[in-house]
């Protein structure tokens, strides 16, 4: 790997990783880390959160890259956890990037479609009728908004978050 594929891959790093950081450092203004512990002690309540930043990552990932390989994804992971165990927020990986690897790689083309604009939901209607309505697509829909700078959409997302929080402690 050349000079500039490993300063674009540190770019890429970077920007994703800032961005799942500033979510949890957005969590941490509206959910106590007393309510988050117990949220997460839930049975699937870990994977909400997980398949939450996951989705953020993989958007934020996707604007700078039309394909994704192995690596790619290892990375993603990498961030997602590592920025969890920074903020002291115990999650466990939700997804085994061996065992669910079509699963992890084939929701790619329409999350590359969401991060150019292609392919949107651009209300919250739009997101409680979409076929996908996993905590996975909510990630790449507030990681959307807010790119584009459209916080009253983003917050829409992020409320959604919060919502089943509250409403699972």
């Amino acid at each position: 790997m050349g000079f500039f594929a490993n300063r674009k891959e540190n770019k890429r790093k970077a920007a994703t990783k800032e961005f799942v950081f500033d979510t949890i450092r957005r969590l941490d203004y509206v959910v106590t880390r007393e309510k988050l512990s117990q949220f997460i002690r839930l049975k699937e309540c870990p994977e909400i959160l997980y398949a939450y930043l996951y989705g953020i990552a993989l958007f934020t990932w996707s604007v700078h890259e039309t394909r994704l390989g192995y690596e790619d994804f290892e990375s993603i992971f990498d961030i997602v956890d590592g920025a969890l165990n920074e903020s002291g927020i115990d999650v466990e990986r939700h997804l085994d990037l061996d065992r669910d690897y079509e699963e992890i790689s084939s929701g790619f083309n329409d999350i590359f479609g969401e991060s150019i604009g292609v392919t949107a939901i651009r209300t919250d209607d739009g997101l409680i009728a979409s076929v996908n309505k996993d905590f996975q697509s909510a990630g790449v829909y507030y990681a959307r908004a807010y790119s584009r700078n459209d916080m009253e959409l983003a917050k829409v997302y992020f409320v959604k978050l919060i919502n089943t929080i509250d409403g699972k402690v």
